[in-house]
């Protein structure tokens, strides 16, 4: 009780102003900010939290309803699928999943309800992933020779080309010959096949009593009588132990017609690079699996016991050996001869050959994939498609000839994550025992889908999902088509291989992981009848070997990553280690964290050679855009596109602004990786910045007070609450109060004070009494930028959700205009402010801006230009700008580029011609003036040529020269180029492309549409310098005023993929004889690489003669469709209505 008194009593004096604060405890200032804090809480907060919940019941309930409805719908529309219905596309688009699975959709057990799992908690979900379980003959064939296969046929020119052939040649009549022999090819794992014989029909997973309920609920018919009535009598024909034996029995000849055949189709056109096989087999029951269901994407893989038989049988294998199981033996030894492997495992035997002398091919049972046709799936092809890569479905549904599809086949240089997960048994069922216990299936299920969230959000793919003879593994990639982010890739995977840890560690299971980067063939191997999209190479054997020597839930990287990444990660040295299939050691690290301090670009712009370069086209224009708002509010929009030296103009803007004493409240929206652009961010750093300032004033702090003490009902004094001039705020002439304000200047406001002084600022802008009473009520959404503000999350989220139902007013870029208003008002005379905020295009694949941000830039901008119009004789005291850093395709925001240019504040940057490359060159390097005039024409065209004119593409041009020994700094810091250059053709032809300009290529050829792509590949096998009639030879599918238009869109300057040729002669040439030429020769580069030799050399043979082709022979010749870009918008379209997310 004394204490209570006591407390009370310390706050009281403290609200009276006689006891300074700073000697008040603690605990008494936490007492004082609870009570002050208690009235930021008014009624309409509290009435916005609870029709937040009910908005949320309602949600739920109208989702669930929406949903129904959505599936009974699609059940009745019956429609046509964008893929064509035809036998030969509906078998090409089976082959990608194997029979057991497809089986299980004819069948009923895969459905699009599946994706409701989504609206559940993972640990409380009704979902087993468990598709069937059954016993099975399970077949492990791994291949020799891969590695060294695909490393010499990648020096080649046209290596991808040659791998993919090879390959198929190869994976062709191993395929046929499974097939030929009932196999089902579950997995491609590399350069092995998983191959079962199920000696059951695969049946329906069980569902738990306690989920059966739920399940009803959420409408899931799995139609199990009539299931299960149909497999039983299928069943019931055959005796189950003869069931098994056939199975093995059918096993066993396959395995002993590969070894047999191998031989033939084992060679390969590289001497000395046959390739060989070794197999395991092993029989017991298994289990089929579908887990994920984020963005429409599953994945699917077999486990049981059959695989922990076959992860010791096929190691003891050696080339050209068939290793059984103990289990398998005891199945097959009625009819093969085994012979025991000496010191190996107890039962293990190696498979010698029939006791008859002869194979024969045993008689399939019902439900293998060569007893009978494909299982009819027409109403169900949207099923298949979810285990299938988009850029493969893609190509199956722009085909006109589903036999002759040009699959995507390239040699791309990728980051790989091999993960192992340990503890994990997919096939395990919970303990009978332990009702809280998880299955391996539902673990699997959790753990898929948090992967997947990790992998989709830096845009990675999963490639592979197995249980192989090294356990349970994910296989991801990053930089598979479309998803290519070349310079950050590294960065990309391992940030996700720390979350895949994290992961594991937070639900007690233990994984290791391995991660590199280089190049390896990515491509679809296979046959007719079987065929998976895979990565092969080198760099994944490298990432598996890797994860064999990482730390428990660790993450270890190849030098290649680590150098990459090492700018942004921090990695300490790993040691050298002696890895299977590497002749010397590899250099590993591993990897630490976040790098701290980091400040991308802010060292590397202030040295840039543009701010030091007088003749930049730029800076006139930005010169005479601050001249013009030196005295008047406004919006100056700085825009241009990548490495053009919008950076380099903020910095300018920002020495502008220092140099003229204005308050420079700036901010952007990178994350210290460089990888995201996070919303809100500029906001926030740019109020950060606000606040600062603000704490260091005591008017401010000062006032705030007034407030706190007004909220608890202690009126200040009439002398306090007026100033000399009359306004409201506290009075300077109280010398007490504005010492101790000026005390607590010095340290950092708490929550309470923070949110008055706030309340302050709203209140000394030029709105309205009754406007700011009204605004106020919405002060707390200003967590979302000023993010000290310690109100609750959920009362945030619930007010922010209010406000967005509303379409007139933005209570949140109303109250962020508000404060910036009320801050400037209290500048000292003279002093303007500049918000500066630089809005990044991050190197993302797939970009959204966020609402409130994109309102909030418009509502600052509004206030600049209401600030602009009340101006008296076009002159303000307290001018406020409003500068916005962005490309015009980040902003998207026309209100705010129509306020600068009424403004006069429109400041491109922009790629420099041919002339201006020469003129920027000689203030980079300033070649020797020895009279070799020859040899800066030459590094200017060279530059020219590779970088488009592109500034920070001339610049990596000329450090890339530097490095490679070709360009040299003399004692007097002049520049000469090294002798015997030649031209730059002959410099183009001796120096590799700068990667970083390759991967900035890449992402620009990825972001067109497929027309636009297809045109521009036809284009990079003709001359430099192209028309409109040699483009049409080769692309007939279209028409010849739609190929104009395509070419007049690339060759838009904003485009930047496309140039117009002048005519030479200065004539006006028709627009039917316009000329092209590409943009730069880096993206006539990367296009080039993406185009098959043999579709080079037809392509080339036809643009030469222009030849006229009839619709057969395009057909046989383009293997593209007519109208892809209309086929992905139905793709797109067809995930939003059918997939309902």
């Amino acid at each position: 009780a004394e204490s209570v008194t006591a407390t009370a009593a310390a706050r009281e004096a403290a609200v009276e102003g006689y006891v300074d604060e700073a000697d008040m405890s603690e605990e008494m200032k936490a007492m004082m900010e609870e009570e002050a804090n208690k009235h930021t809480m008014d009624p309409h907060l509290v009435m916005i939290a609870a029709e937040r919940q009910i908005m949320e019941a309602a949600l739920a309930a109208a989702r669930a309803d929406a949903r129904r409805e959505q599936v009974l719908a699609m059940q009745r529309s019956k429609r046509t699928s964008i893929i064509p219905q035809d036998m030969a596309h509906k078998a090409a688009l089976l082959s990608f999943v194997p029979g057991v699975l497809q089986r299980c959709i004819s069948h009923g057990l895969v459905s699009l309800d599946q994706w409701k799992v989504l609206l559940e908690s993972p640990v409380k979900s009704w979902y087993d992933p468990v598709l069937s379980r059954f016993p099975a003959a399970v077949v492990f064939a791994d291949a020799s020779g891969f590695t060294k296969l695909t490393e010499t046929l990648a020096r080649q020119p046209n290596g991808a080309e040659h791998i993919g052939k090879t390959l198929n040649d190869f994976f062709g009549p191993l395929i046929a010959i499974v097939h030929q022999h009932g196999g089902d090819i579950i997995k491609f794992s590399g350069d092995a096949l998983t191959i079962i014989w199920a000696a059951q029909e695969p049946a329906p997973p069980r569902i738990d009593v306690a989920h059966s309920a739920d399940v009803a609920q959420m409408g899931y018919d799995f139609s199990m009588n009539d299931i299960e009535d149909s497999m039983m009598g299928a069943c019931a024909t055959v005796d189950p132990l003869t069931a098994k034996r056939r199975a093995m029995e059918a096993a066993a000849n396959c395995c002993l017609q590969i070894q047999q055949d191998i031989h033939a189709f084992g060679k390969t056109p590289v001497p000395g690079c046959d390739l060989t096989m070794h197999i395991g087999v092993g029989f017991a029951d298994v289990a089929l699996l579908q887990v994920g269901g984020l963005l429409g994407r599953w994945e699917f893989c077999l486990a049981g016991k059959a695989l922990d038989q076959i992860s010791i049988a096929e190691p003891l294998a050696h080339s050209g050996e068939t290793c059984f199981s103990p289990e398998a033996v005891a199945l097959a030894s009625h009819c093969f001869n085994f012979e025991s492997i000496p010191g190996g495992p107890g039962g293990f035997a190696k498979l010698l050959g029939p006791k008859s002398g002869r194979l024969d091919v045993v008689e399939p049972l019902p439900w293998w994939p060569s007893a009978e046709d494909p299982p009819d799936v027409s109403d169900r092809l949207k099923l298949i498609k979810r285990f299938i890569p988009t850029s493969v479905g893609i190509c199956l549904a722009g085909a006109l000839d589903a036999n002759a599809v040009a699959y995507p086949e390239e040699m791309r240089r990728v980051s790989v994550i091999f993960l192992s997960i340990a503890g994990l048994d997919p096939f395990d069922a919970a303990s009978a025992g332990d009702p809280t216990a998880m299955s391996g299936g539902r673990m699997s299920q959790l753990l898929m889908r948090l992967f997947q969230r990790s992998v989709y959000a830096l845009e990675g793919s999963v490639n592979k999902f197995l249980v192989d003879d090294k356990g349970v593994l994910l296989l991801i990639v990053f930089g598979l088509p479309p998803l290519i982010h070349l310079a950050d890739d590294p960065i990309r995977a391992v940030l996700c291989a720390m979350r895949l840890c994290d992961t594991l560690a937070d639900e007690g299971l233990e994984g290791h992981v391995g991660v590199a980067t280089g190049h390896c063939w990515c491509g679809v191997v296979g046959g007719n009848t079987r065929r998976e999209y895979t990565v092969l190479g080198d760099v994944v054997n490298l990432s598996a070997r890797l994860m064999g020597k990482a730390a428990v839930n660790g993450v270890l990287v190849d030098s290649t990553t680590q150098e990459m990444a090492s700018q942004v990660l921090q990695f300490e040295d790993g040691g050298e280690l002696t890895l299977k299939g590497k002749a010397k050691p590899v250099q590993a690290f591993r990897f630490v964290g976040l790098r701290r301090g980091l400040s991308p670009h802010s060292l590397e712009v202030k040295n840039s050679p543009l701010l030091s370069w007088h003749g930049w086209p730029a800076h006139p224009g930005l010169r005479h855009a601050l001249d013009g708002l030196r005295h008047r509010s406004g919006v100056l929009f700085i825009t241009g596109p990548g490495g053009a030296g919008k950076t380099e103009l903020a910095e300018t803007t920002e020495a502008w602004a220092r140099a003229n004493g204005w308050k420079l409240l700036n901010g952007q929206n990178m994350d210290p990786t460089g990888i995201f652009s996070v919303p809100r961010l500029p906001l926030q750093e740019a109020f950060h910045e606000l606040m600062r300032c603000a704490s260091r004033d005591p008017f401010w702090r000062s006032y705030a007070q007034d407030l706190i003490r007004e909220s608890l009902g202690r009126v200040p004094k009439k002398d306090e609450q007026q100033g000399e001039d009359g306004s409201c705020g506290p009075c300077p002439q109280s010398r007490r109060r504005c010492e101790k304000a000026r005390r607590a200047t010095q340290e950092a406001p708490r929550h309470a004070e923070l949110y008055w002084m706030l309340i302050a600022m709203m209140r000394s802008g030029q709105l309205g009494q009754n406007s700011i009473s009204k605004l106020q009520a919405w002060a707390p959404l200003l967590s979302m930028v000023v993010t000290d503000l310690a109100f609750g999350p959920g009362m945030v989220a619930a007010m922010a959700e209010r406000d967005e139902q509303h379409a007139k007013h933005n209570r949140f870029a109303e109250v962020c205009a508000a404060v910036l208003d009320g801050y400037t008002n209290r500048l000292e005379p003279g002093v303007g402010c500049m918000i500066l905020l630089h809005i990044r295009r991050s190197s993302a694949f797939y970009q959204s801006r966020d609402e409130k941000e994109s309102a909030a830039i418009r509502s600052l901008a509004e206030l600049c230009m209401q600030r602009r119009s009340n101006a008296v004789d076009g002159h303000e005291s307290n001018p406020v700008v409003l500068c916005i850093v962005s490309r015009e395709s980040v902003l998207k925001d026309g209100a705010v580029m129509q306020y600068a240019q009424q403004c006069k504040g429109m400041v491109p940057a922009e790629d420099l011609s041919e002339e201006q490359t020469e003129a920027f060159l000689e203030h980079l390097v300033r070649l020797a003036r020895d009279g070799d005039t020859r040899n800066r024409e030459v590094l200017a065209r060279y530059a020219f040529d590779v970088a488009g004119g592109n500034p920070r593409g001339v610049m990596t041009v000329v450090r890339e020269l530097e490095e490679r020994g070709l360009l040299h700094r003399t004692t007097s810091g002049a520049y000469t180029l090294e002798d015997g250059c030649g031209d730059s053709q002959g410099l183009r032809q001796s120096i590799p492309l700068p990667q970083s300009l390759v991967g900035m290529a890449f992402s620009t050829f990825e972001t067109l549409s497929p027309q636009e792509q297809m045109v521009l590949k036809v284009a990079s096998t003709s001359n430099v310098e192209f028309g409109l009639r040699e483009l049409h030879s080769g692309l007939q599918q279209i028409e010849f005023a739609a190929l104009r238009a395509v070419c007049e869109r690339l060759a838009d300057p904003k485009a930047r993929t496309l140039r117009r040729v002048p005519p030479r002669n200065g004539s006006q040439a028709s627009p039917d004889d316009q000329k092209y030429r590409f943009y730069s020769l880096v993206l006539r580069h990367v296009t080039s690489t993406l185009v098959l030799e043999t579709q080079r050399t037809e392509l080339r043979r036809l643009t030469s003669m222009g030849v006229k082709l009839n619709s057969a022979e395009m057909e046989k010749l383009q293997k593209i469709g007519r109208n892809q870009m209309s086929v992905l918008s139905e793709i797109e379209s067809s995930d939003e209505e059918e997939d309902g997310e």
